[in-house]
């Protein structure tokens, strides 16, 4: 756009595969990688037990290995070597470089920015729907019921941050129509209540969460029905 601009070293280029033009962009070297995790054994192996997202923790540490960087990480509880069930482990210990365990988790290791841990959003627990799940009528529940009238049975659909997050998921569950639709969010929730405003990306009582890098190779690849 500019001369500051054209001056820098491109990140992108342009690529043709299979007769289509792609935007490729280029590997950005890592240094270091910080992550956060729930328990660490005396191996470094580290599960997200209490995380409400798996993101693409087991993502970003390959990439920061691919160019030699350390990985440390965060967590909150210590155990015995070999206690971690080999499932429940998303980071393997040997790609860690460093943990720290977080002394005041309440303060630097909450669940969200809202609460420091609630299990209903880590999927330990389903919470029963009470009357905080049903929004008072406002403009945006107005605009949110008109969309969801366009929907139909066994439609997928993916809400995005703004007014989609904030309402389509406690309607849908006000309306009784969770098991006509499925509700899914970029983060990898499947179902459930989605919180909104700054908590966007969690929710309640999901029925599945899947990385959310493969999330979007679901959404670029065969697609969600309405978004």
């Amino acid at each position: 756009m500019n001369e500051i601009t054209m001056s820098a070293p491109d990140i992108s280029e342009v690529v043709t595969i299979g007769g289509e033009e792609y935007m490729r962009y280029k590997p950005i070297p890592l240094d270091y990688c910080i992550i956060r995790g729930t328990y660490v054994d005396e191996y470094g192996n580290l599960t997200t037990d209490e995380e409400a997202m798996h993101l693409e923790v087991f993502s970003a540490v390959m990439a920061c290995k691919k160019f030699g960087g350390k990985v440390l990480a965060q967590a909150k509880y210590k155990v015995k070597a070999g206690s971690l069930h080999c499932k429940r482990v998303i980071v393997p210990g040997v790609f860690i470089d460093a943990v720290v365990i977080c002394p005041n988790p309440e303060e630097d290791h909450r669940q969200t920015h809202s609460f420091y841990m609630d299990p209903a959003y880590c999927g330990d627990t389903k919470a029963p729907v009470s009357s905080d799940d049903v929004l008072p009528i406002s403009l945006r529940k107005v605009i949110g019921r008109r969309a969801l009238m366009e929907l139909a049975p066994d439609d997928a659909l993916n809400v995005g941050t703004g007014i989609p997050n904030d309402v389509v998921g406690p309607i849908i569950t006000e309306e009784g129509m969770s098991e006509d639709v499925t509700i899914t969010v970029e983060s990898g929730i499947y179902g459930g209540i989605p919180m909104g405003g700054i908590d966007f990306g969690i929710a309640k009582n999901q029925f599945a969460l899947v990385r959310h890098d493969d999330q979007f190779d679901y959404y670029n690849g065969p697609g969600v029905f309405v978004t």
